[in-house]
């Protein structure tokens, strides 16, 4: 980007280095659940104290973390996929930033199984006690990487290894394709005002539409 004649600067999201209010809009895709409590409450201080009109972030919607969990073969962790800390609805997205009013919240994307739904988890039941490693992730913590699954060499492998998961993984595709749906991302426009947070439209479609 520097070498287009754009500024860039990295930085931590707890401390810009940037002076108040320096940008009409200050825009945060798909980093706010991976910040821990103390950091996203220092990071949503900071890019209210850098707009000076306008926040615009994405988030991942309705993330239900026992639905998603998963247990390493190797050394045991249980962990969320993608490194998520957080969890975002429509409803809570005006509470994030003050001093800020958020008057636009669009549910978009392709539709996933809502995991804070009754019937998702009663058919998701099986997932609970959390489920092996998903092939193709890697372990945050050993690093330990589960074989993929190609077409050309079915499962095979994994259903030796894990046979009570393999087993379990039949009956939530199925759980998966029974469940409510939800859109899998959240975009939400936010404006400054004096008058603090107020209530959001909120929209499902696509980002731009009316």
């Amino acid at each position: 980007m520097q070498q287009k004649g754009i500024a860039c600067a990295q930085a931590s999201i707890a401390a810009m280095p940037f002076a108040d209010k320096s940008f009409d809009l200050v825009m945060a895709n798909e980093v706010l659940e991976h910040l821990d409590e103390a950091l996203f409450a220092q990071g949503a201080r900071e890019m209210e104290r850098v707009a000076k009109r306008c926040i615009l972030i994405t988030v991942p919607n309705k993330d239900c973390f026992r639905f998603l969990r998963q247990e390493c073969p190797r050394c045991r962790t249980v962990s969320v996929p993608w490194g998520h800390l957080r969890s975002f609805s429509a409803e809570s997205m005006a509470e994030i930033f003050q001093g800020f009013q958020c008057c636009r919240v669009l549910a978009f994307g392709p539709r996933t199984a809502d995991g804070n739904r009754l019937l998702t988890r009663v058919l998701g039941v099986s997932r609970w006690r959390g489920n092996a490693l998903e092939p193709g992730k890697t372990c945050p913590v050993c690093g330990y990487t589960e074989p993929p699954v190609t077409l050309e060499r079915p499962s095979l492998s994994y259903a030796l290894r894990h046979p009570l998961a393999f087993a379990r993984r039949g009956a939530n595709r199925l759980a998966l394709q029974l469940s409510p749906k939800s859109p899998r991302w959240l975009l939400a426009l936010y404006r400054r005002s004096d008058k603090g947070a107020g209530r959001p439209s909120v929209g499902a479609g696509k980002p731009g539409a009316p």
